[in-house]
């Protein structure tokens, strides 16, 4: 059998084929060469359709994946029967598994005790710029106190719609996956103002039938302070980066590597091979600095010493050679990346609740305003920086200090401190957190069965004192479990490893707080970022793919989500961003490959235009 050219049409599928009809099982008979039996089973090729079906969405191939020849080629190879269904019936199966997922998902979020956490996220569609998706992602604590996310809805829409329209949209939303009286928190992109429109939120808390809380994206406040840092670095990373590029030519042998390797032998450092570069993935910008940091020494000399003799290379070395306030700046930029690092995690991780280590993170920012303060030529830099921070935390968002008094490493105590080092021993934000943490406990305690038993008789003499205690219990059931929650010595940060899931903590404390325990239930849900830093810092929010943006509404909501829901189910999700990184660090060092063959073609093409 010889495999098809991928340009050669394939069969739609004959009548007896059309979408929706059954394929009857075949009989097949094969031979078992190790043990010389016969064996006999039913090849079932409607079941061989449903697998593959599943195999797409867990590797996010394109639906019309099925109907490439080669694929139905190499399946041919394996099974002669095997024979890929038309595309209408790719669709029909993907749209049958996504209302059979759907409904499963819709009865596992009606059976969760606690409440949700909305995520408002935008999509772009590169080749559509006048329109957008706006997804919504439901964050919950499920029995064994495992964060989830499930996405719900991704629904289409012109850009920048009015406010009648998403009003319309969230509560149909409400209505269909029954989000009344049990959503907590949720947390809307920056950059579009309808969604943070006073209008909406309103409607969103009446279709709540209750208050929530409303959490800025955290991610778009971070890039906007960054964002001042890399206009004053910008130029010192760009050479690091063009010297980075040179040492690492793909051209094979690259007598530039063996130069730089003797460089770092005569220098006594020890050699280690650059990471290439990529601007909207911080953590690679990071780790590209510190080994350039470290390989300082080796670097100049490999720029001042190279053997070339080519006048333009030689202009090119003397271009990009960082030169000492060039190394000052990268050790400022490092700096203040790694300061970044937690933040970043922040916006990314889906099965950690990072909403109460928000304080923590920005706690870190200020000493490092501090660090540089005072630095004549970091002065200015800092001060833009600290100026932007504060125009977004001129006062923090109540979620964020009620997360954190509810995490057993922080509570009230550490949290002052934090506070006060925030906003220069100003506590006005601390007595707004305690305030809200005293009326939130209210209510949950209204709401929550009472287990502490105040005490019990069956002599008449006490009957009466009994009952009055019992009239009382409200105020010592608060006093008995906040204020023995915050009483009780921190748990140190970091020092157990037992101890650094917050969730697991609550889990094990449950019985013991069982008020407090419900609202860190609720509380720990939140997620403080709708997209990455990576994407803020590109595009401002996630953009769909190209082959993605092709596809109709319907079948785009059916993948998205399906894909979405495997992830969550084999929890993934972290797991897939991880791989993504991996991706583009490969796909970076084939742009930087692309770019050095446009480089040498335009090289070509100049020398002809001389000869």
């Amino acid at each position: 059998m010889d495999p098809p050219d991928r340009g050669d049409s394939f069969s739609e599928g004959s009548d007896e084929e059309s979408v929706g009809s059954s394929i009857p099982r075949i009989p097949i008979t094969i031979e078992n060469v190790d043990s010389q039996e016969i064996l006999t089973f039913d090849y079932d090729e409607d079941k061989m359709h449903h697998s593959f079906i599943e195999f797409m969405i867990a590797c996010d191939l394109p639906y019309t994946f099925l109907q490439d020849p080669l694929v139905e080629y190499h399946m041919q190879c394996l099974n002669p029967l095997f024979k890929s269904p038309p595309k209408e019936r790719t669709k029909e199966l993907i749209m049958k598994k996504f209302q059979e997922q759907r409904e499963q998902v819709r009865e596992l979020i009606k059976g969760v005790k606690g409440k949700f956490s909305l995520c408002f996220q935008i999509w772009d569609l590169t080749d559509y710029p006048d329109y957008y998706y706006l997804c919504i992602a439901a964050y919950y604590i499920d029995d064994e106190w495992k964060l989830n996310k499930r996405i719900i809805s991704l629904s289409k829409s012109y850009y920048c719609p009015e406010d009648e329209w998403m009003i319309h949209f969230i509560t149909e939303q409400f209505k269909n996956w029954g989000l009344a009286k049990r959503v907590f928190a949720i947390t809307t992109n920056n950059l579009n103002n309808n969604i943070n429109s006073s209008s909406v939120l309103s409607s969103v808390e009446l279709l709540n039938e209750g208050r929530l809380y409303h959490v800025p994206c955290y991610a778009h406040v971070l890039s906007s302070i960054m964002q001042v840092g890399f206009e004053f670095f910008d130029q010192s990373i760009e050479k690091i980066r063009q010297i980075i590029r040179d040492i690492n030519d793909s051209k094979q042998p690259n007598p530039n590597l063996e130069i730089y390797r003797k460089a770092c032998e005569k220098e006594g450092i020890g050699f280690s091979y650059f990471l290439n570069y990529a601007p909207w993935r911080w953590s690679c910008m990071y780790k590209m600095i510190d080994v350039a940091l470290q390989q300082q020494r080796a670097i100049d000399l490999y720029c001042s010493e190279h053997p070339s003799q080519d006048l333009r290379y030689q202009d090119f070395l003397n271009k990009f050679r960082p030169n000492g306030e060039d190394w000052e700046n990268l050790k400022f930029a490092k700096e203040l990346l790694r300061v970044c690092d937690g933040p970043q995690e922040c916006c990314s991780s889906v099965y950690h609740p990072r909403v109460c280590e928000v304080v923590h993170q920005l706690g870190e920012i200020c000493l490092f305003f501090q660090a540089y303060a005072d630095v004549p030529r970091f002065e200015d830099v800092t001060r833009k920086m600290k100026e932007k921070f504060y125009e977004h935390w001129d006062e923090l968002p109540v979620i964020f200090g009620l997360a954190s008094i509810l995490d057993p490493r922080t509570k009230t105590t550490m949290l002052k401190v934090l506070v006060e080092l925030i906003y220069n021993n100003n506590t006005k934000n601390l007595d707004n957190f305690e305030a809200e943490l005293n009326r939130l406990f209210e209510e949950y305690r209204a709401n929550t069965p009472k287990n502490v038993v105040v005490g019990s008789s069956s002599s008449k003499a006490t009957t009466k004192i009994a009952e009055y205690l019992k009239m009382k219990q409200p105020e010592y059931v608060k006093s008995s479990e906040l204020q023995c929650y915050l009483n009780e010595p921190l748990i140190q940060r970091y020092d157990n490893d037992d101890y650094d899931d917050v969730l697991a903590w609550w889990k094990a404390q449950e019985r013991r707080f069982p008020v407090l325990a419900a609202m860190a239930r609720d509380v720990l849900t939140v997620h403080v970022s709708t997209v990455t830093p990576e994407e803020v810092l590109s595009t401002g929010r996630r953009v769909l793919e190209k082959e993605k943006c092709s596809l109709g509404p319907t079948i785009l909501e059916a993948t998205v989500c399906l894909r979405d829901w495997y992830l969550a189910r084999e929890r993934l999700h972290d797991q897939d961003e991880k791989d993504k990184l991996e991706y583009d660090m490969w796909m970076m060092k084939l742009g930087d490959d692309d770019e050095e063959e446009e480089d040498e073609e335009d090289e070509e093409g100049k020398n002809k235009t001389v000869a």
